[in-house]
């Protein structure tokens, strides 16, 4: 009779398994709202929210006929302590779909931060 040799089983130890765990980033809304820290994905969603409204990041206004809307999608990360893993906050941005979007037609201007306090030097 012809066995198969067995794969070795990896167990993890809770310790690993909870590291796993706070390394989790969800990658889309769903998973953010389906996941067990929701609580916390929620908070960090409402605080950027508001930071939008607060800062008039933009302005609703009726869609012209023939022109579509700029889409936008969320962006997860957790913040860590450096000197430790322990996580110090969950941020989420809400960002626009630059893809679609055309120089001239979605937008006229662009900006970008330079450096103007020392030039860049390298050896």
């Amino acid at each position: 009779m012809n066995h198969t040799p067995c794969t070795a089983i990896n167990f993890k130890s809770p310790n690993e398994v909870a590291e796993e765990v706070d390394l989790f980033e969800p990658t889309t809304h769903h998973e953010a709202i389906t996941c067990f820290e929701v609580y916390k994905w929620m908070e960090a969603m409402n605080e950027e929210i508001e930071s939008l409204q607060k800062n008039h990041t933009w302005d609703l206004v009726e869609l012209l006929e023939g022109k579509r809307f700029v889409g936008c999608q969320w962006i997860f990360k957790k913040k860590f302590d450096l000197s430790s893993t322990e996580i110090i906050k969950y941020k989420a941005r809400l960002v626009a779909k630059g893809y679609s979007q055309k120089e001239g037609v979605s937008y006229n201007e662009i900006f970008s931060l330079l450096s103007d306090s020392h030039p860049f030097m390298f050896y």
